[in-house]
C-alpha cells in the first residue's frame, strides 16, 4: 500500500468519537470499529459465468492494496451465467465493492471484501420519490454531531408505497457503552424509518419484475451531520453493528451480497443483478 495510503487507514482505524465516559467501555467498542471504503467499476463475464475484465472506477485514486485484492480475488468469482432466450450470453454490468480494513487482536492488519452487488438502475428497477432529509436525522444526532448509517429493506406494493419496512444494519461513527451504542442505534432506525415510509417508488411497468405481487428494495440512509465523508479511495471508520434478518422473502441474491454494499443514494431492487456462486473474498 502507498504510504500516503497507509497512513489514511490507520488514522481511520484509530479515530472514532469516544461518547463514553467510562474508558474501559470506550477502549473494548474500538477493538469493533472497521474502516471500509466502497470501490465502484464494471465486470464482465462469460457463458460460463467466468470474469473475462474489471475494471475499477478511478483506479488511481485507490490505495495499491485494495487494486491488488480486487484483482487477486476476482478472477476466482463464479457467477451464475446470464441467460437470453434460452442461451448463455457474455454480460457486462457495473460493480460496487465493499472493502473491509480491522485490525485483528493479534494487531495484524486484515484488508478484506465484505460484499459485492451487481448491475445498474435501468427502465425496468423501482425508482424512488423520495430523498433523505438531515432534519429527519434523529435529535441526538443533530445535538451531538453524531453520524450514522442506516441500511433498509423496503417492501414496495403494487400502489408504489411503503408497506412494511425493517432495519437491516445501522453502523455508528461513535463508540461508546454498550448502552449508549444500542439507544443511538435505535434512534437512527427510528428517524430513518419515520421518513422512507412515507415515500413512494414507481414499481417495474416492464421485464420480468413487472408482474410481481410486491418488490424488496434496499436503501441506504446516510447521516454525516457536521463531519466530511471519506472521498472515493479513502478510508471511513465507524461501529458495525449486526445484520438482522427481513421477515418476508427476498429474492435470490448471491453469496456476495451485503447491505453496505449499496451505494449512497442509491435504490437496490433485491434479487437483481449477477448472482456471484462464490464466497466474494475465498
Amino acid at each position: 500500500m502507498r504510504v500516503a495510503g497507509w497512513i489514511g487507514l490507520v488514522l481511520a482505524l484509530g479515530c472514532g468519537v469516544a461518547f463514553a465516559k467510562d474508558a474501559k467501555d470506550v477502549s473494548e467498542a474500538r477493538k469493533q470499529v472497521e474502516a471500509s471504503m466502497l470501490i465502484k467499476g464494471t465486470i464482465t463475464i462469460d457463458t460460463e459465468g467466468k470474469v473475462r475484465d474489471v475494471d475499477l472506477a478511478e483506479q488511481d485514486k485507490l490505495p495499491a492494496q485494495v487494486v491488488e485484492l480486487i484483482r487477486d480475488k476476482t478472477p476466482q468469482w463464479r457467477f451464475e451465467p446470464v441467460v437470453i432466450e434460452g442461451k448463455p450470453v457474455m454480460a457486462k454490468t457495473d460493480m460496487n465493492v465493499r472493502v473491509i480494513a480491522k485490525f485483528l487482536p493479534d494487531d495484524q492488519l486484515q484488508i478484506r471484501i465484505g460484499g459485492a452487488t451487481f448491475g445498474a438502475l435501468n427502465e425496468n428497477d423501482v425508482r424512488s420519490s423520495g430523498k433523505f432529509s438531515v432534519s429527519a436525522c434523529p435529535v441526538v444526532a443533530r445535538r451531538d454531531y453524531i453520524g450514522g448509517s442506516v441500511y433498509l429493506v423496503l417492501k414496495i406494493g403494487r400502489t408504489g408505497n411503503v408497506e412494511d419496512a425493517v432495519v437491516e444494519q445501522v453502523n455508528l461513527g461513535v463508540v461508546g457503552t454498550e448502552k449508549q451504542i444500542v439507544r443511538l442505534r435505535d434512534a437512527f432506525a427510528k428517524s430513518a424509518l419515520r421518513q422512507t415510509r412515507r415515500w413512494t417508488f414507481l414499481p417495474p411497468a416492464a421485464g420480468p419484475e413487472a408482474g410481481a405481487e410486491f418488490w424488496s428494495v434496499r436503501v441506504p440512509v446516510i447521516c454525516s451531520l457536521g463531519t466530511k465523508l471519506p472521498g472515493y479511495g479513502q478510508w471511513g471508520a465507524y461501529l458495525p453493528g449486526p445484520r438482522h434478518p427481513v421477515p418476508w422473502e427476498l429474492g435470490s441474491e448471491g453469496l456476495a451480497f451485503s447491505p453496505d454494499a449499496v451505494p449512497e443514494g442509491s435504490v437496490h431492487l433485491a434479487g437483481s443483478g449477477l448472482k456471484l456462486l462464490t464466497a466474494p473474498d475465498s
